[in-house]
C-alpha cells in the first residue's frame, strides 16, 4: 500500500502505469521549518513555513523521465509530462528498487516537538547575550529547526517512509570594525548553541587586531569549518559517478588521491550528522562507502540510473528536493587514518584558516584563488593575530597528496575529520 502520508489512491497509480505501459515512482516530501532570528539586539524575525511536493519518475522502454508538482489534483498531468520526457532520453538497464517497505525515524530527535516559541527564544537571547559578554556587538542570531517527512512509493514494490529532525545555530557579529561567524547544524539536539555564539565572538576579537602578512610558502592549518569549505567545492563534483562515467573526474580507480595513509568514507549513518538517513532518495539502503582507501580512489558515488549504465553499485541517489531527481551525492564525507596529535605542533610560522571566501575555483582543473575571510597567524604552534588583506592559492589535488591530518575529529556541515596541515602559498 502507499504510505500514510500520501493522499493519491494507489489503484489509481497502478492503473495508470498499466495503461501507459511504464514503471511510476511518487516521491513526496514535506517540511516544517521554524526559526527565530535577532538582527542586533532585538528578535525581530519569528519564521514557520510548512511545504509540501512531489516528484514523479515514470520508466518507460528503459528510458526515465521526471516531473515535480504540488498540488495532487496535477499528479496525472506530471505523470505524462514525465512519460514525454522519458521518450527523449537515452536507454538504460536500470529498474526502480523495489520489494521493500519500511518506516525509519532513527534520525528523528523527538525534542524537536517539545520545543515552544519561548525556548527558541530563549536560546536566541542566550546566544546574543554570549557574544555581548565577550564584547562583541551582535550583527545577526539564529536558532531554526526543520522536521521533513519523506515517502517513496513504485509499482515494483517499494514503500519507504522516513522522517528526520534538523536543528541550526548561527552567530554574526563585529569588534573593532571587524566581523567573524560560527555556525552548526545536526540531526540531534546534541550541541551547544552558546558555543557556536562564543567561537563567533572569539574570532571576531581576534580579527579586531588583524594585520597585514608577507607573501610566501609556508603551512597551512584548516579547521574542520574551512575544510568542508574547501572539500564541497571540489569533491562533490571529482567524486560523482556521473564525472566518472563521463571521464570528467580528475581520478579513476586506483589512482592515488590523498597521502598514504588517508581514508576517505561516506557515512549516511553518522549519528550528529545533518544529512543522516536509511535510505537514501531511490529507497536503497545507506551504507558506509569507502571513496579512497590508504590513500588510493577505490569508489565514486552512483545514483541508480548512473550505475546502470556502466554496472556499478547504487546507493548514493540523493534529491535537493522533491522538485529535482536524484543525482549521484555526498552525505557525510569522513576523513580517517590522521596521524598528527596536534595539527599546530612545530608550526613557528604559519596560517590557520576558519573561513574563506569560495570564490575562484575552477572546479575541473582544482585550482583556486581564495582571500581569507577569518585567519589568524600562526607563532610558535598558537593562533596569534588576525590576517587581513591577503588571499592563498594552489591546486587542491596537490594539496590532498601532501596533506596531512589530526587523530581527533570534529564534525561540521557534513565533514567528520580532524584539522589538515598543507604547505601552501599566502599571496598579500
Amino acid at each position: 500500500m502507499l504510505p500514510a502520508t500520501l493522499m493519491i489512491s494507489e489503484s489509481w497509480l497502478v492503473k495508470l502505469a498499466k495503461k501507459m505501459r511504464a514503471s511510476l515512482e511518487v516521491f513526496e516530501e514535506s517540511s516544517q521549518h521554524t526559526a527565530f532570528t535577532a538582527n542586533g539586539t532585538a528578535v525581530e524575525n519569528r519564521e514557520h513555513v510548512r511545504s509540501r511536493g512531489y516528484g514523479v519518475r515514470v520508466l518507460k522502454g528503459r528510458r526515465m523521465g521526471f516531473a515535480a508538482f504540488e498540488r495532487e489534483s496535477d499528479v496525472e498531468d506530471a505523470v505524462r509530462m514525465a512519460s514525454r520526457l522519458a521518450e527523449k532520453q537515452e536507454p538504460a538497464d536500470y529498474y526502480f528498487a523495489g520489494k521493500a517497505r519500511a518506516r525509519s525515524q532513527a534520525f528523528f530527535d523527538a525534542r524537536v516537538n517539545q520545543l515552544s516559541e519561548a525556548d527558541y527564544m530563549q536560546r536566541v537571547e542566550s546566544m546574543r547575550d554570549r557574544v555581548i559578554a565577550m564584547h562583541a556587538t551582535p550583527i545577526q542570531t539564529a536558532f531554526g529547526t526543520r522536521v521533513i517527512q519523506q515517502s517513496l512509493w513504485n509499482t515494483d514494490g517499494l514503500s519507504i517512509q522516513q522522517k528526520f529532525s534538523r536543528f541550526y545555530a548561527f552567530s554574526h557579529c563585529s569588534q573593532a570594525g571587524s566581523e567573524a561567524d560560527d555556525s552548526f547544524s545536526s540531526s540531534r539536539l546534541s550541541f551547544s548553541t552558546d558555543r557556536v555564539a562564543a567561537n563567533a565572538a572569539s574570532h571576531a576579537e581576534r580579527m579586531s587586531g588583524a594585520k597585514k602578512m608577507r607573501g610566501g610558502t609556508l603551512p597551512f592549518v584548516f579547521d574542520v569549518r574551512a575544510l568542508e569549505s574547501l572539500f564541497s567545492l571540489f569533491l562533490p563534483f571529482h567524486f560523482s559517478g556521473e564525472s566518472f562515467r563521463k571521464g570528467l573526474s580528475h581520478w579513476k580507480k586506483g589512482d592515488g588521491a590523498f597521502s598514504e595513509s588517508i581514508s576517505l568514507v561516506d557515512d549516511p549513518r553518522l549519528k550528529e550528522g545533518e544529512n543522516a538517513c536509511v535510505y537514501d532518495d531511490e529507497g536503497v539502503m545507506a551504507k558506509r562507502k569507502t571513496l579512497v582507501r590508504k590513500g588510493r580512489v577505490q569508489s565514486f558515488l552512483f545514483d541508480g540510473a548512473t550505475a546502470a549504465k556502466i554496472g556499478e553499485t547504487a546507493g548514493n541517489g540523493y534529491r535537493s528536493s522533491f522538485e529535482a531527481a536524484p543525482k549521484p551525492s555526498w552525505t557525510h564525507m569522513t576523513v580517517e587514518g590522521g596521524h598528527l596529535s596536534n595539527a599546530l605542533d612545530d608550526v613557528r610560522d604559519g596560517v590557520y584558516v576558519n573561513s574563506f571566501l569560495t570564490s575562484g575555483a575552477n572546479t575541473v582543473t582544482g585550482d583556486f584563488a581564495f582571500p581569507l575571510l577569518v585567519a589568524f597567524r600562526i607563532r610558535n604552534g598558537e593562533p596569534t593575530e588576525g590576517i587581513k588583506g591577503a588571499m592563498f592559492q594552489g591546486n587542491v589535488f596537490e594539496w590532498l597528496k601532501q596533506a596531512a591530518f589530526e587523530k581527533k575529529r570534529e564534525y561540521a556541515h557534513g565533514v567528520l575529520s580532524g584539522k589538515m596541515r598543507v604547505i601552501a602559498r599566502i599571496v598579500a
